[in-house]
């Protein structure tokens, strides 16, 4: 379960045919991000790239960093 928070997105056919396609692993989209709760770290660009391979390459460390991939707020990715 990610726990993310989306807007803007179609998520329609994102989890098709992977082990998410029952759950959508927790992702929630709605209208407006400003309907997320923020709990965790906030990410843009540049960071969520930094995270997410340190994420892949050792959670545990990146948890230690960054707080747990479910509470990184994403709203202020764009790209």
């Amino acid at each position: 379960d990610l726990g993310w928070c989306v807007d803007d997105l179609n998520l329609t056919d994102a989890f098709t045919n992977t082990p998410c396609e029952s759950t959508s692993c927790g992702v929630v989209q709605v209208e407006n991000s400003g309907d997320c709760t923020s709990t965790g770290n906030v990410m843009a660009n540049g960071k969520i790239r930094i995270a997410v391979a340190a994420w892949l390459s050792d959670a545990s460390a990146a948890e230690t960093t960054y707080g747990h991939i479910s509470t990184w707020d994403t709203s202020g990715v764009t790209d």
